[in-house]
């Protein structure tokens, strides 16, 4: 007798979950400068969010991220040797490099309080999934495509990938010091590793 076709899988929402989740945003000096200045690597692991995932139909999938402009962090343990970044900060130096951050010219924190990311479609494409939508920094939107590693169980999803984006992008200039001799580069790299439970 032939086996009985597979019962369809209803699609199962996941709340992330801040261990093992993280978002970094990765922003190199620029080496044409006079000055020459230091990477960094902010990082942020206290969001909110959700991901819906049908796993008969991955082009169904939903993302909704909120990241609190003030949860990043500056090289945080092991994030510095994840961008393959040498060296460590000065903790005396990750509150200056946070407070610029923060600043009008870029995260404009005060007006801007959240980083978004919510998602407008998904794609399966070999062995990864282009998720579409639209990533929010300093209150303007891009619309943006993100390749991403996805592992879904019942009980579990992880999910990770990452995207490069400009300054100008979202408005933003990038960080200059010592009349411009200093300053850092206009691109940033976006990492964004997820997991989650139902």
């Amino acid at each position: 007798e032939p086996e009985p076709e597979p019962a369809d899988r209803p699609p199962v929402t996941y709340t992330l979950t801040p261990s093992g989740s993280y978002l970094s945003v990765l922003v190199r000096y620029d080496r044409s400068a006079l000055v020459a200045g230091h990477d960094h690597v902010l990082v942020a692991r206290n969001f909110t969010g959700t991901v819906t995932w049908d796993p008969d139909d991955p082009a169904a999938c939903r993302i909704s991220v909120t990241v609190p402009a003030r949860s990043l962090v500056v090289d945080p343990p092991g994030s510095r040797a994840a961008a393959n970044l040498e060296g460590e900060t000065p903790e005396k130096d990750k509150e200056k490099i946070l407070e610029n951050a923060l600043g009008k010219s870029q995260l404009n924190a005060a007006s801007h309080p959240d980083l978004t990311f919510r998602s407008t479609g998904c794609a399966a494409r070999g062995d990864k999934v282009d998720v579409s939508g639209v990533l929010t920094v300093a209150g303007r939107g891009k619309k943006v495509r993100l390749p991403m590693s996805i592992a879904a169980e019942p009980s579990s999803f992880s999910a990770r990938g990452s995207l490069t984006a400009a300054h100008a992008d979202f408005g933003m200039k990038p960080f200059t010091a010592a009349l411009g001799a200093l300053r850092n580069e206009e691109t940033l790299r976006f990492t964004l590793s997820f997991s989650g439970a139902p």
